[in-house]
């Protein structure tokens, strides 16, 4: 590939990813939330209820970070933090039901906004535009996630 064409390749992901941020911003606006916030929470809907040293690793972030992250979680109600019956020492933290319907109601948004934004593609153009994503995810070193921070 020419460098020229990487550099309107990473042009164009840029603007589309902008694109994408706007819709996500805007669907958390209401509720408070901040993309960090937001992954725990959808992180949790997906796996359901974790150890925090469990969440850390599945974020690819520091123990530390994802108490700093649940804890306005906690204060808004959307996530709930108890013992490990199994580890008094360790903590599971969990979605409450407004946890639930935040995420619902957050996700709802988003996926409208990238709907939208990709409502120019026909079917085949959007199955192809997944497949190509999946595979640069896929081929990273890191197996698509980020790095430790």
């Amino acid at each position: 590939m020419s460098d020229s064409l990487s550099i309107s390749t990473a042009e164009n992901l840029r603007e589309v990813f902008i694109m994408l941020t706007r819709g996500s911003v805007e669907a958390m606006r209401p509720v408070d939330m901040t993309p960090s916030r937001f992954r725990v929470l959808a992180t949790l809907h997906g796996a359901g209820p974790l150890r925090m040293n469990d969440l850390s690793a599945m974020l690819s972030i520091v123990p530390r970070s994802v108490t700093d992250t649940v804890v306005p979680l906690e204060r808004q109600g959307l996530v709930q933090r108890e013992r490990d019956p199994r580890d008094g020492r360790a903590q599971v933290v969990s979605l409450t039901p407004a946890g639930r319907a935040t995420y619902d109601a957050v996700s709802a948004k988003f996926f409208a906004a990238a709907s939208e934004v990709l409502s120019v593609l026909d079917d085949d153009e959007k199955r192809q535009l997944e497949g190509l994503l999946k595979a640069v995810r896929d081929r990273q070193p890191t197996n698509g996630k980020p790095s430790q921070r």
